[in-house]
């Protein structure tokens, strides 16, 4: 593993000191000397050192960071969560706006009556990322009976050109303020699950592979 390392050198050193100088014929021979030694090594040897070449790249690249933890998502790490004690939504909340991406204003109180799925998002976030095609999925399976709200403090225009690059159908929604008590929040992701007794029964923070049948069975909870 220690040679890879070498090899993860000698590159940055070609790219830093590539021009027509000594340094440069250096890092060359630098490279084909950890080439050759590359090619004497066992063929599992190889493998391993080309794995792990590829999750440095991984980690290193925002979009390699979130398919590395949706893959962690599909391992079914995550899959299990458990409903929180009951927690009645306060007026301040029910009284918290949000505006959608037309600009039209919504205050929580107007989505009540059914139950709320409110996951606190941003589109720089590799952890909302990963798990957001999970969401997608559940709120097109249930958007007749709950309603999905996905709250960003980003700027409009920049939520809607990264969606649309994604090609996801979100209900989006910027927040004006941050809300109180029961629905703060201090990282995200952070999801929030609200009956249609207007009572927060989940709160979680991090990924989570979202399914209907486990929002489902929070909300029978």
């Amino acid at each position: 593993m220690s040679s890879l390392w070498s090899y993860w050198t000698g590159f940055v050193i070609y790219l830093t000191l590539g021009r027509p100088y000594s340094k440069h014929i250096c890092s060359v021979n630098y490279l084909k000397k950890h080439w050759e030694k590359f090619k004497a090594k066992s063929r599992w040897s190889k493998f391993t050192d080309v794995l792990f070449l590829a999750l440095i790249i991984m980690v290193l690249t925002k979009d390699g960071r979130i398919l590395l933890q949706r893959g962690i998502l599909m391992s079914g790490l995550f899959s299990n969560v458990e409903a929180n004690a009951a927690v009645p939504v306060t007026e301040a909340n029910w009284n918290w706006k949000v505006v959608d991406l037309d600009g039209d204003e919504h205050a929580l109180s107007s989505f009540a009556g059914k139950p709320i799925f409110l996951n606190f998002w941003a589109t720089w976030c590799p952890p909302c990322n990963a798990e957001m095609p999970y969401i997608v999925d559940m709120a097109d399976a249930m958007q007749e009976n709950v309603v999905f709200i996905i709250a960003s403090a980003e700027e409009p225009e920049k939520v809607k050109a990264f969606l649309a690059d994604r090609g996801w159908d979100l209900p989006v929604y910027i927040i004006q303020s941050y809300p109180a008590a029961e629905l703060q929040y201090t990282s995200l992701p952070t999801t929030f699950i609200i009956d249609a007794t207007g009572t927060v029964v989940h709160r979680s923070e991090g990924m989570r592979k979202w399914t209907a049948e486990s929002l489902s069975e929070m909300l029978r909870d």
